[in-house]
């Protein structure tokens, strides 16, 4: 979490799910609902680690977003910049 606000995104929800009420350590499933506070474009990649082991990531996602808003008719802005980078 504390990765996430120092990549520029704000937290706007956490929610956990427990199916196994009464056991302890039983498994959850966490709803992290976050935001980017000033650029509209990036990359957003998540780690699933257990806290005890020093070893290296169990899984990992990387998602590229694009949060601009809608596209305007002719070009796609990813069309555009690949004109623009290619001149």
């Amino acid at each position: 979490m504390a990765d996430l606000a120092a990549s520029g995104f704000a937290i706007v929800g956490d929610v956990r799910e427990a199916h196994d009420t009464k056991g302890v350590g039983a498994p959850v499933i966490r709803r992290v609902t976050a935001a980017p506070q000033d650029a509209p474009r990036g990359r957003l990649e998540v780690e699933q680690r257990r806290p005890w082991a020093r070893d290296g990531a169990i899984a990992s996602l990387a998602l590229d977003f694009d949060l601009t808003g809608p596209e305007r008719t002719g070009y796609s802005r990813a069309e555009l910049r690949r004109i623009l980078e290619a001149a």
